[in-house]
């Protein structure tokens, strides 16, 4: 098994660390999660806005190590992602053989939201992507070996899984009614209420912080509620199916090119009689999988439809795409882990390679939000805070994205949170709104009375086609 680990773990760390190469080289521009990130994890809260805060405080740890930089974006995401398929291998590993295990684990990266979403935009996701593959490793040393540090790890792994993103609490649930339903071939180890309640206070004992938080801000915690019900699509005339319908399709979207692959590698032709492995924990782990990610769809469905909610993304499901996947690997390396082993190998070495060309051609040669030369509004900003006196300017602000790509240049631009995350406006203060548009006119003013003294347009070019880029009106308010 250790020649598998650490196999994995370099060829790993040298795609991540591509990724990383490949982002850092293509500019400073940010997209709307890591703008969000410059401007929010820089400092310690308990909470952070609609999002979790878990991905929030590794991107804070990055930036306290290294500085607040592209690199340190890429880094957290690509070092979580990385992580991630390591805890996926070793917690496979529990059961099946390493070199089965390696091979099933790379195979997530068959699945759409982990091999592109996750570099082209994901953030808070990617701890999720983390937060599930390190359940299922402690998960799976629970039912291997029942010790009181196994139970207290799963825990502590549910507790910052739960801080994730929302989702990830579906997991526990389907995967204590696939247990329920496959029980371990062996037998639970050292099953009691003292060990579920052990686990149970460590969760509890990471979640109190962000839940009173939570609890104190539920107007800025539950922001993004509404985008479950986005669409008004009914079915059949019933609209509370229409979330159903939602939830299975976005299920099959997650996992049909790994479902594909998975049984292509079965079917694929022999010129020998095939072996097929039918060890009785590697086959229970298998459907335990399987079963853990279809239950977990269903109860998903089940949930959407009673609330009559109508929106849901791929994304959405990575906490039972990611066991499903698993379980389609391992279901086709059954009928034979060499042959099989290969044609999922390729299959991911095509993934590989196609999402690196595509993140190379589609953000380092077209032009995107990533591409935008901000030195002309850098040049600008930096005249008004030079000239503007007595009161000077308090704040900058302006769209989440916009705000986030100037502090990344200048960390030191009076940019803040509106309360509780920054401080609250002082009367009479001058204030720089910033707008994109192109529209000339006034915007609306930061607060009721507060008087325009000047605006001007700043051109924000594309280094990549100058024709291309944006306008941004720069307008300086004074508070009543």
């Amino acid at each position: 098994m250790r020649q598998e680990s650490l196999t994995l773990a370099l060829v790993l760390a040298a795609y991540f660390a591509l990724q990383v190469t490949l982002r850092i080289w293509i500019g400073t521009g940010l997209q709307l999660d890591e703008a969000e990130l410059v401007m929010r994890a820089q400092e310690f809260h308990w909470g952070y806005g609609p999002q979790l805060p878990l991905f929030n405080w590794l991107q804070l740890l990055t930036f306290k190590l290294i500085g607040v930089n592209i690199a340190a974006l890429a880094i957290a995401k690509n070092a979580c992602l990385w992580l991630g398929y390591m805890l996926a291998y070793l917690a496979l590993a529990r059961f099946v053989p390493a070199g089965r295990a390696a091979i099933a684990t790379v195979g997530l990266i068959l699945l759409p939201e982990i091999a592109w979403e996750a570099q082209r935009t994901l953030s808070h996701s990617v701890a999720l992507i983390l937060s599930t593959s390190a359940f299922l490793f402690a998960l799976f040393g629970v039912v291997r070996y029942g010790r009181w540090r196994d139970w207290i790890v799963l825990g502590i792994v549910i507790g910052f899984g739960g801080l994730s993103k929302y989702n990830f609490w579906i997991l526990p649930f389907s995967a204590a009614l696939a247990l329920w339903v496959l029980p371990p071939p062996r037998g639970w180890a050292a099953l009691s209420w003292g060990r579920v309640g052990a686990a149970v206070a460590a969760a509890l004992a990471i979640l109190a912080g962000p839940i009173l938080w939570i609890a104190r801000h539920p107007d800025i915690a539950f922001a993004s509620a509404s985008k479950i019900r986005r669409s008004e699509r009914a079915v059949l005339d019933l609209p509370f199916l229409g979330g159903v319908a939602e939830t299975v399709q976005g299920y099959v979207l997650a996992l049909i090119l790994a479902a594909l692959v998975a049984l292509l590698a079965r079917l694929w032709p022999r010129g020998t009689a095939p072996r097929p492995t039918t060890e009785d924990e590697a086959v229970w782990l298998r459907k335990l999988l399987l079963a853990m990610s279809v239950f977990g769809c269903a109860l998903i469905a089940v949930i959407m439809g009673v609330a009559d909610a109508t929106r849901v993304t791929p994304r959405w499901l990575i906490p039972l795409a990611m066991p499903g996947a698993l379980g389609l690997m391992l279901w086709a390396l059954e009928a034979g882990p060499r042959r099989a082993g290969r044609v999922i190998a390729v299959a991911v070495g095509v993934v590989g390679v196609a999402v690196t060309i595509g993140i190379f051609v589609v953000f380092g040669l077209k032009p995107s939000r990533l591409s935008y030369d901000f030195t002309p509004l850098r040049a600008e900003i930096s005249a008004i805070l030079a000239e503007t006196a007595d009161p000077g300017i308090e704040r900058l602000t302006g769209a989440g994205w916009l705000m986030g790509s100037l502090v990344l240049l200048e960390p030191d631009w009076p940019v803040k949170r509106p309360p509780p995350l920054g401080p609250a406006l002082v009367p009479a203060a001058r204030v720089v709104q910033l707008r994109v548009t192109e529209d000339a006119e006034a915007g609306a003013p930061p607060q009721p009375a507060a008087i325009l003294e000047q605006s001007r347009a700043v051109r924000v070019p594309d280094r990549i086609d100058p024709r291309q880029g944006m306008s941004v009106m720069v307008e300086i308010w004074r508070l009543p």
